[in-house]
């Protein structure tokens, strides 16, 4: 494989941010409060989830990456501000006092997760309001990304899917919920497997998967569509055509942000005019890396070539 030509490529990723915090320590002995084990903390470290997890991918190939979400003014909203900026990121926030940043707290014992604590505010609080400055930064860019996690900001998501079909802009989404109309006249959405079926009803074999997500393409007037099915692959389907393409991972660790990896890598392949499938295999290709790691995690870009050349 040759390594796809990013330069010059410009991303907009839009939606749903959020830090991811990490308490690492060793569990020794169960509490004499209760039946619960101990956990020791040894250290913390903290990554950026969601839309900027999406962005922090594209930003690993050398795409320049505009993000665009809504935070508070608070400590972990400081926190991603810095990561972002650390990694080169541009971002345009709506920022405000009346809420705060969406947190998940993972606790680990020896790398195994053993809980999540989420920190949601309420949705209302986090819808993107339309600006000038976001359709200036739609325009400037080759592909769209909507990373939605059902967090509030993306509750408007047809008027700027409205905007980028005017600008003539590919359009990638991550879907979640129950209504998929909502990302109706979208180029191509990425749901997993649990997600589709949550739509179109329980698939039992690979020729109704195809026939289903051929209906779902009809239905919302997309252009593709590509469902991923964890160890069984993914699956990709337009109009015309299907492909399936085998996992890779011979090893599975934790697969937090192989979604994410998957609609960077979608996004950045199409912004640098390859097609569908071409844009899938590389997307399976990173997220067979990403699923070896622990947490929230980017893939390295050197072993992204590396396994490119093996396949």
């Amino acid at each position: 494989m040759t390594f796809p030509n990013f330069l010059n490529k410009k991303i907009t990723v839009i939606g749903d941010l959020m830090l991811d915090e990490y308490w690492l320590g060793s569990v020794n002995r169960i509490s004499p409060e209760a039946p619960v084990p101990i956990v020791n903390i040894a250290n913390k470290s903290y990554k950026v989830g969601g839309a900027g997890n999406v962005a922090m991918n594209i930003a690993m190939l050398g795409v320049k990456v505009n993000l665009i979400s809504s935070i508070g003014t608070d400590e972990e909203g400081k926190i991603i501000k810095k990561i972002l900026k650390k990694n080169k990121i541009y971002t345009n926030f709506q920022i405000s006092k009346n809420k705060k940043t969406i947190k998940k707290l993972r606790i680990l014992n020896n790398n195994q997760q053993m809980m999540r604590l989420d920190f949601d505010g309420d949705k209302n609080d986090f819808i993107l309001k339309y600006k000038k400055k976001l359709s200036e930064l739609i325009k400037q860019s080759n592909v769209i990304v909507f990373s939605d996690y059902e967090k509030g900001c993306l509750s408007e998501i047809q008027k700027l899917i409205k905007i980028s079909n005017r600008l003539k802009k590919t359009i990638v989404i991550d879907p979640k919920g129950n209504d998929f109309y909502r990302y109706k006249n979208s180029t191509i959405l990425t749901p997993n497997l649990k997600e589709f079926e949550n739509i179109v009803g329980k698939i039992n074999n690979d020729r109704q998967l195809v026939s289903k997500g051929k209906n779902l393409i009809k239905e919302l007037n997309l252009t593709a569509l590509l469902v991923t099915r964890g160890s069984q692959g993914m699956t990709l389907i337009t109009n015309k055509d299907s492909f399936k393409l085998e996992a890779l991972a011979e090893e599975v660790y934790d697969v937090t942000g192989a979604g994410d990896t998957v609609v960077a890598l979608i996004a950045s392949c199409l912004a640098a005019n390859l097609n569908f499938y071409q844009a899938a295999n590389y997307a399976n290709i990173a997220a067979s890396l990403v699923v070896k790691k622990i947490g929230t995690e980017i893939f390295d870009l050197n072993e992204l070539k590396k396994a490119m050349k093996l396949h």
